[in-house]
């Protein structure tokens, strides 16, 4: 049986995780074997991921088998669609006024998502040569942000086009062949736990049965009972001492308090507002190039991300210590 790891939790619409879950049956003009490649939970607004662990070797042997054809796929595949990069940076800088637009940007985050795979993962694999690292660096450095626009620009475009906090439980074929529920039906919705099996939406019962047929499990999740200290990777030092807010979800960034500690599965631009009023910076994931590590480092906040548990054993309220000299966060 295999069991796929709880990569990230984050503040993520049901139309995306079925983006990247279409995405991932056939990438590079190659099925992607594994199955089911990703597994995506939406509870009380959040989004929990779980990814096949063979998953990022298949398609990084799909990438090798392509190189040993031609030394230049990876340069070639890149400048090919160079040319939908741009059109989504032109997409994200102003408002999407029409669905008909919607479904056009949809349609272009899905076939952009291949060179965010090759620009983040690729790099992590020592059987790609130097040279094909520094194409994927050199492609993710010149469009780091992008991404982070393109969701942005995906949340706001949902909400003015279709409506409120409901439209983020609007599937993607119901938005690409415009039959949107009504918003009682949404509402039902979101009191639900949807289960997304690659891109298809499946209910609990029918979940577990496809478990038993593909032999996955989904990891579970260890007790905190009683942990008071955790450890984690040092992303910028320093010592201070502060009360928790536990911060996932965006629509939450306004309340956030000046001089509290922020805990979080993982910081993206949206949270800035809620960074520069924190006094340091404690997450579930990440490693050192990760955005809270940067904007640490630019603010010179104390840091220490990677935890793995921070958002379970703390809570609002908590008085901490964030040591980030030691990589240690201890309940006072």
């Amino acid at each position: 049986m295999t069991i796929f790891p709880h990569t990230y939790t984050r503040d993520f619409p049901v139309l995306l995780s079925q983006i990247w879950g279409r995405r991932y049956l056939n990438i590079f003009d190659t099925t992607v074997n594994a199955t089911p490649r990703n597994v995506y939970i939406h509870e009380n607004g959040l989004m929990k991921l779980y990814r096949n662990p063979l998953v990022q070797k298949e398609i990084n042997s799909i990438l090798l088998t392509k190189l040993a054809q031609n030394k230049d796929f990876i340069k070639e595949y890149l400048k090919e669609l160079e040319e939908k990069f741009l059109l989504a940076q032109k997409s994200s800088e102003r408002p999407i006024a029409t669905k008909d637009e919607f479904i056009r940007f949809v349609k272009l985050i899905h076939d952009c998502w291949p060179a965010h795979y090759i620009s983040i993962f690729l790099p992590l694999d020592e059987r790609f040569s130097e040279d094909v690292c520094v194409t994927a660096m050199d492609f993710r450095r010149k469009y780091d942000q992008l991404e982070f626009q393109t969701f942005n620009q995906l949340d706001a475009s949902r909400t003015s086009l279709y409506g409120g906090l409901p439209a983020r439980y609007i599937y993607i074929d119901e938005i690409l062949q415009n039959l949107i529920p009504e918003t009682a039906a949404l509402q039902e919705r979101a009191q639900t736990k949807l289960f997304i099996f690659d891109d298809q939406i499946t209910s609990e019962s029918d979940f577990k049965g496809l478990e038993k047929r593909f032999d996955f499990s989904l990891e579970s999740e260890n007790s905190v009972a009683g942990i008071s200290e955790i450890k984690g990777q040092i992303a910028h030092r320093g010592k201070v001492t502060g009360v928790v807010r536990i911060l996932l979800k965006k629509e939450d960034i306004s309340s956030f308090e000046e001089g509290r500690v922020l805990v979080t599965s993982m910081t993206i631009p949206t949270f800035l507002p809620a960074m520069h009023k924190a006094i340091a910076f404690v997450t579930d994931e990440g490693g050192i190039t990760c955005h809270a590590a940067i904007v640490a480092r630019e603010m010179k906040k104390p840091c220490i991300i990677g935890t793995k548990i921070a958002t379970k054993v703390f809570k609002d309220g908590d008085l901490v210590e964030v040591d980030a000299d030691s990589g240690i966060v201890r309940k006072l």
